[in-house]
């Protein structure tokens, strides 16, 4: 392919400490619009017009999927639309349709694929409720655990461990406030934390701790991969 793929290699120590001062720094909308119900209106023209809809939804979604180990293993910069355009096998036309523009694409692009995954679920939540302290680490996956094993079982990427490095200098340069998000999730899944073990959280668990030594645990994975 036509674009660059982002390095780590001898500057990873520096990354990981660009990537560690990142972490630790630090829309739901409803709808009330009513469809009003004709009763002698045939059916017909409703369901074509669902089928569109439901195929121009699924376009869309693999448009994002497939853009998305772009983001976590390239510069965003250095990939042009061109090769955005041979990857999901459609032309620029259908980008400036879903998304208008490259930059909003990447920034749907974390909002529907990296964010969702890297914020604690609420089947997570549940299992974690549930988990006695003697088995939290065997239940619980860090934020970067899960976008490292979703970007790997769910997209194929190769190097996963090492895309997470790239998604947060990727994201941090063209997604508009995208480490204060970031320490957002942090915050609020800390504070879960902290409820669900009786707000001993400094005595039992160090999460700030845990945050830490996983990410230096996922950039020794980085490097090992690059070793093999």
């Amino acid at each position: 392919m036509g674009f660059h793929r982002a390095k780590i290699g001898s500057r990873g120590f520096l990354l990981q400490s660009v990537f560690i001062g990142l972490m630790l720094r630090g829309c739901q909308t409803k709808s009330h619009l009513a469809i009003p119900i004709v009763n002698d209106a045939p059916p017909y023209p409703f369901c074509v017009m669902s089928k569109h809809r439901e195929q121009s939804l699924k376009n869309r979604s693999d448009i994002l999927r497939k853009c998305y180990p772009l983001v976590a293993t390239g510069s965003w910069d250095a990939i042009a639309l061109s090769d955005i355009e041979k990857v999901i096998k459609q032309t620029r036309g259908a980008i400036a349709y879903y998304f208008k523009n490259k930059k909003n694409l990447f920034a749907n692009i974390l909002d529907e694929l990296f964010f969702p995954v890297f914020a604690l679920s609420a089947d997570e939540r549940e299992k974690l409720c549930k988990a006695t302290v003697s088995d939290f680490y065997a239940k619980y996956k860090t934020p970067f655990e899960r976008v490292r094993d979703d970007l790997r079982d769910n997209y194929g990427v190769e190097n996963p461990s090492q895309a997470i490095f790239n998604l947060f200098i990727q994201g941090s340069k063209h997604y508009d406030q995208f480490t204060s998000n970031v320490g957002e999730l942090m915050q609020l899944e800390q504070d879960f934390m902290s409820r669900i073990v009786g707000g001993r959280i400094n005595n039992i668990l160090d999460l700030n701790r845990v945050y830490v030594e996983n990410i230096g645990n996922i950039f020794i994975e980085s490097m090992h991969f690059d070793n093999r």
